[in-house]
C-alpha cells in the first residue's frame, strides 16, 4: 500500500477492508464488506419478497446480521449497453457512499435498474435513489 518513491514513502491512497467504510484519510470507501457478494445472499433477498420500485430502479431489502448495511447492485444487458450500465453502477455506488448511514441496523439492499434507468442524468439517478432509501428507511424503522 506504500511505495517509495525518490526516497520518499508515498502511501498510495487505496481502499481498505475497515469496518467504517471510510480509508485512512476520512474518504467514504465501497469496501468489500460492503458488498452483497454471494449468489445465495442476492436469491435470499428475492424471497424474502421485501421490496420498493420506482421508475427507474427496484430494491430488494432485508435485515442480516452482518452488522452493517451491504449492497448489491443488477444491471442487466436489458437495460443498455456496457457504458449504460457501468453509468449507472457507478450512480448507485456513489449514491450507497453517501448515504449508507442513514439507515439504521444492518440491511442488505439490492438495488435492480430497469431500463427506463439507461441514459438518466446522476441527478435524476440520485433522486431516485433518495426516494427508494427513504422508503427502505420507513420500512425497516416502522
Amino acid at each position: 500500500d506504500k511505495m517509495v518513491h525518490e526516497n520518499k514513502t508515498v502511501s498510495s491512497g487505496g481502499m481498505t477492508a475497515r469496518g467504517g467504510g471510510k480509508d485512512r484519510k476520512g474518504r467514504n470507501t465501497f469496501s468489500k464488506e460492503s458488498r452483497i457478494l454471494k449468489r445465495s445472499d442476492f436469491i435470499k433477498l428475492s424471497q424474502r419478497n421485501r421490496k420498493i420500485s420506482n421508475q427507474n430502479f427496484v430494491a430488494l431489502f432485508d435485515k442480516n446480521n452482518t452488522g452493517r448495511t451491504r449492497l448489491g447492485i443488477t444491471v442487466t444487458k436489458r437495460v443498455g449497453n456496457a457504458v449504460a450500465r457501468n453509468r449507472i453502477r457507478r450512480y448507485v455506488r456513489e449514491f450507497f457512499r453517501h448515504h449508507r448511514n442513514t439507515i439504521e441496523g444492518a440491511v442488505n439492499v439490492n438495488i435492480i435498474a430497469k431500463k427506463e434507468a439507461s441514459g438518466i442524468p446522476s441527478k435524476q439517478a440520485y433522486l431516485s435513489l433518495q426516494g427508494i432509501f427513504g422508503k427502505i428507511r420507513t420500512k425497516i424503522e416502522g
